[in-house]
């Protein structure tokens, strides 16, 4: 304004006056300040100084008291005694003290009759004065010996206006008083202010030169920039003019983007960063059918959203988080997800996409609604497929323990049977009771794998074992299957094997079983070979390469997609021919690949097959051996003491199985019908082996291993082996039997060889 008013006509230079004005507000200014800070100075000295005066008034009237009290209660001196004793040091006391501060004094005094009669002074040294009582030059005096104490400004005896401290001493009746000239109080002040004023005067002097300097600086800067306003102003105008342009341009864009979000098929709104909704589009009111009356209240339209109190506040803190992180960091907000009540009454999930920019947040609404059913949907198909699938495998593998007790009654007693002396015809037919119990055994064992392979429970065991030996004894106790045909059964093994390597040697015989099985079933004449070859070999693993090659009546070669699928076999007639349920190749394909390999197939009708598959397996460890596949069997020696072993099951057939394959070989055997029985017999005799059913009534054989196990007087032998002899077969079951403390375990139906040579194990 003031650039401005030097453009008009007959402008006056105020700034003398102003600088006048200036002056006397700074001097006005300091003499405030001075005196508040003196005032409070002198306050806090003041102060300091009747702390002092009392503080020595204090200690000397209990100093004084103390020691009248002693001369008096100890020395039994009397009270005039007292006083001339303390009167004369006193005198000697202070004929050398020089006082708290230049006119500092102590004064001592007593009452005598209407008058006071001051004792001791430092200045008088004992000589004595008496002053009427109500005398101005008494006051503080008066005020000790009639027996109070405090600090005042009064005259002292001289005459002089001194600050005071008094005090009373009671023992002997006198009165004691410190104190000072106001005088020497006041001169640092005084002084100070005369020093201050001095240059207080100096500095608006001084300060005066320089504004008058900055004034004429000022001056001449108004003509030079007075020449600079117009060009501003001229700039000014068309800023002003093209900003305006701008704004009008902003406001179509504004018009444009309103036009497309508007039109827009997903719900939008604009929001103020206050959450004030400034505009929403068609779509919006469509999916949530809120109109424009619904936001004049903002809270109202967050009842409405989120009618859930809780998750209505969860749901504006995440909101305003989201937008403080944007403008503290500028970050993008994230993604979030919220179930929105619409105006009808319905929820509606959706995703809420937040851009914020210049102020204003642009909020998208994905609704995933229909999205997030199909997906419960599918969670809640899944789970019921998982149950039926666990409910498929469990009915199966109840089905598998029902089914194998009566094959290993059928089976173990026809392998009895077949010790008895049979006729040539006789033998044939038990022959064939046990060519049928084995297929119908195969059956149970395929169906089992396949539903722990659909419920995804197959698991592999890690074991060290001797490949070769497995090879070479698996290939010889499948040699009995080419009698009666011109076939030939080999092993050639085209690679350094090491001693000793780590897998599941069970499901590895498994896969060789199915595959040589197969070569043998569907060639009559010619060959059926085994070839093994080393793909790679490190100093930990090792891949390997299995063909079985067969002169077989071989596969065409459109079938071989679908030939390792369940249930799946090359031509219907081939069931009907040589039976199968089409189940071995298939789960021949997922042991393959559990392994960590694959499988193919070549073949050509009228020529033979050729399977092949790899494995990747670990080096073993020479500490960790598996025998179990040893081809020569340790039987039991008839010249020693026959073993006793206790039979504990529920099942009278195999019960007599169990008995007569033990008795058999020289064992002297007991039989318990249920765990509690075979509590019982252990309490009342001592076994070598203990064969343990596990589904037994009363007590079955888990719980009975475990009171055997942790038995503490030792009344049940609680070292005496236990093998489980169970139908129960899977590897949740073996593990279960060896977690209760069972230490070995022989699945149903029982081959009689291994279990003598199991049993051999532990006796020895």
């Amino acid at each position: 304004m003031l650039l401005l008013s030097m453009q008009i006509p007959g402008f006056k230079d105020n700034t003398q006056n102003g600088l006048i004005s200036l002056i006397i507000i700074m001097v006005i200014s300091i003499v405030f300040i001075l005196t508040v800070t003196l005032t409070i100075l002198y306050s806090v000295a003041f102060n300091e100084n009747e702390e002092r005066l009392q503080e020595l008034a204090q200690s000397q009237s209990i100093f004084i008291d103390s020691f009248a009290k002693y001369q008096l209660s100890i020395e039994k001196k009397t009270k005039d005694e007292v006083y001339d004793s303390i009167l004369l040091q006193l005198n000697d006391a202070y004929s050398h003290y020089f006082g708290f501060k230049k006119s500092g004094e102590f004064i001592f005094g007593r009452k005598v009759g209407n008058s006071i009669e001051f004792l001791l002074t430092v200045h008088n040294q004992g000589g004595q004065l008496i002053i009427p009582i109500n005398s101005d030059l008494a006051e503080p005096m008066e005020r000790a010996v009639s027996g109070q104490s405090g600090v005042i400004i009064g005259k002292d005896y001289k005459g002089v206006t001194v600050l005071a401290a008094y005090e009373y001493i009671p023992n002997i009746d006198i009165g004691v008083v410190a104190k000072i000239n106001i005088e020497e109080i006041n001169k640092p002040f005084a002084d100070a202010i005369k020093i201050v004023s001095v240059i207080s005067m100096f500095i608006i002097f001084f300060s005066a030169m320089i504004f008058n300097r900055i004034r004429i600086g000022i001056l001449d800067s108004i003509k030079i920039q007075n020449r600079e306003i117009f060009k501003a102003n001229k700039k000014l105008k068309y800023e002003i003019l093209e900003h305006h342009e701008t704004e009008i341009k902003l406001k179509e864009t504004t018009a444009k983007l309103r036009e497309v979000i508007k039109q827009s098929p997903i719900p939008m709104v604009i929001t103020s960063v206050d959450q004030h909704i400034d505009f929403y589009n068609d779509k919006f009111t469509e999916v949530f059918g809120y109109s424009k009356d619904d936001f004049i209240n903002e809270s109202y339209i967050w009842d409405k959203f989120f009618p859930d109190r809780n998750y209505r506040t969860r749901a504006r803190s995440a909101w305003l988080i989201s937008l403080e992180r944007f403008v503290n960091r500028k970050k993008k907000l994230p993604k979030s997800v919220w179930s929105i009540t619409t105006k009808s009454g319905d929820v509606k999930i959706c995703e809420v996409y937040i851009v914020v920019t210049m102020g204003t947040s642009f909020v998208v609404f994905n609704d995933i609604t229909e999205q997030k059913k199909l997906e419960k949907q599918l969670i809640s198909a899944k789970e019921e497929a998982e149950e039926l699938s666990e409910a498929k495998s469990n009915f199966l593998s109840t089905v598998s323990h029902e089914i194998r007790t009566p094959i290993n009654g059928v089976l173990g007693m026809n392998e009895l049977l077949q010790d008895t002396g049979l006729t040539s015809e006789q033998k044939k037919y038990s022959d064939s009771i046990k060519i049928s119990g084995n297929i119908l055994l195969g059956l149970v064992n395929d169906l089992l794998d396949i539903s722990k392979i659909e419920a995804n429970m197959l698991k592999l065991e890690a074991i060290s074992f001797n490949l070769y030996n497995l090879l070479t004894d698996f290939i010889e106790s499948q040699k009995y299957k080419t009698r009666g045909k011109d076939l030939d059964l080999t092993l050639d093994v085209r690679c350094n094997l090491p001693d000793l390597i780590i897998g599941d040697p069970i499901r590895l015989r498994q896969i060789l079983l199915n595959l040589i099985g197969n070569a043998l079933k569907f060639t009559e004449r010619g060959f059926v070979k085994v070839l093994l070859y080393s793909l790679t070999q490190d100093e930990k693993s090792i891949e390997l390469k299995f063909e079985i090659a067969d002169s077989g009546i071989g596969i065409e070669q459109e079938k071989f997609d679908y030939i390792f699928e369940k249930f799946t076999q090359a031509d219907i007639s081939t069931t009907r021919r040589f039976g199968g349920t089409g189940l071995g190749l298939a789960i021949t394909r997922e042991l393959v690949e559990a392994m960590g390999g694959s499988i193919s197939v070549e073949s050509k009708i009228g020529v033979g097959s050729t399977f092949t598959f790899t494995v990747r397996m670990l080096k073993g460890d020479e500490t960790k051996v598996v025998t179990e596949f040893d081809s020569e069997l340790n039987l039991l020696d008839k010249s020693n003491v026959s073993p006793i072993v206790l039979v504990a099951d529920d099942n009278i057939i195999n019960q007599k199985v169990a008995k007569g394959i033990l008795e058999k070989h020289g064992c002297i055997v007991d039989i318990a019908s249920d765990g509690i029985d075979c509590l019982e017999l252990l309490m009342r005799k001592k076994y070598d082996v203990v064969l343990m059913d596990c589904n037994m009534p009363e007590l079955d054989g888990y719980s009975a291993t475990k009171a055997v196990r942790n038995n503490k007087d030792n009344s049940l032998n609680k070292n005496v082996p236990i093998l489980a002899m169970t139908a129960n077969v899977t590897i949740e079951d073996r593990e279960k039997c060896y977690s209760c403390g069972m230490n070995d375990f022989i699945p149903k139906p029982v081959e009689p060889d291994t279990l003598m040579e199991i049993i051999k194990r532990y006796i020895n």
